[in-house]
């Protein structure tokens, strides 16, 4: 019965409380630039305690200040870039045009935010908020939410621009 115990590999939970706890205590007394023997010093206080305090304060607070930031110009270029990459890289048919036309009109939508509304609209309350879930729902591929958008606007507000769309033929 130990040999079976022995040989079976390791069932430990890497989202279990206790687990990550104690990485992360090896990992403030074992990485050098967090100097955990001089927060110990100067604190009397066991350096994870007092490293976690301060994560713990930080992260919230650069996540309020900058979080709409983060997912809408870092996240919500890198994850798109990526996908237009891919949608490029796939070989012509029609899962490729329905691709290529909801990241084009993501880049459409996106530049619109960032060249046009974030000027405009900048001292609306909530307007990152706003800016940062359109993004998010641009993101999710069950959503198509891109073209959705893009349909909208098409209708309603492009469609009235003299000489911008093509004439529709029926």
């Amino acid at each position: 019965m130990a040999d079976a115990q022995s040989t079976t590999p390791s069932t430990e939970n890497a989202f279990d409380p206790q687990v990550l706890l104690g990485k992360f205590k090896t990992f403030v007394k074992d990485t050098h630039w967090v100097h955990a023997a001089e927060i110990e010093k100067a604190t009397k206080q066991e350096a994870w305690m007092v490293v976690g305090a301060v994560l713990g304060i930080l992260i919230p607070m650069i996540l309020m200040m900058w979080g709409t930031a983060i997912v809408t110009d870092i996240i919500g270029f890198g994850y798109p870039a990526y996908m237009t990459i891919q949608t490029l890289a796939q070989k012509d048919g029609e899962a490729k045009t329905a691709a290529t036309k909801t990241w084009l009109c993501f880049w459409l939508i996106a530049g619109t935010f960032n060249t046009f509304l974030d000027t405009l609209l900048f001292f609306i309350p909530y307007y990152d908020y706003v800016k940062a879930a359109t993004f998010g729902a641009m993101m999710a591929p069950s959503l198509n939410a891109p073209t959705k958008i893009y349909d909208l606007l098409s209708e309603h507000l492009l469609s009235r621009i003299p000489g911008l769309l093509p004439a529709k033929s029926d």
